[in-house]
């Protein structure tokens, strides 16, 4: 059986994968979700400078909350 990837080093969250107590990253990205948060793994990946030039890079999603944002105010 092939481990779960994750990148998480949040070892202290009882949904990362590499303490045991679960076997995937659901529950966190649905308290995340429900948080209205970013997950930590995905903060991982921005502070180390990971980028896409992808519609779906985390930089054009930043860019869309805050277009959003500003046509909420």
């Amino acid at each position: 059986m092939s481990k779960h990837f994750c990148n998480c080093t949040d070892l202290d969250c009882p949904h990362n994968p590499h303490n045991q107590e679960s076997p995937n990253c659901d529950g966190c990205i649905k308290i995340n979700l429900e948080a209205g948060e970013i997950p930590t793994c995905m903060w991982f990946n921005m502070e180390k400078g990971i980028s896409s030039d992808s519609k779906y890079s985390a930089l054009n999603f930043a860019k869309s909350i805050m277009e959003r944002e500003g046509k909420k105010q």
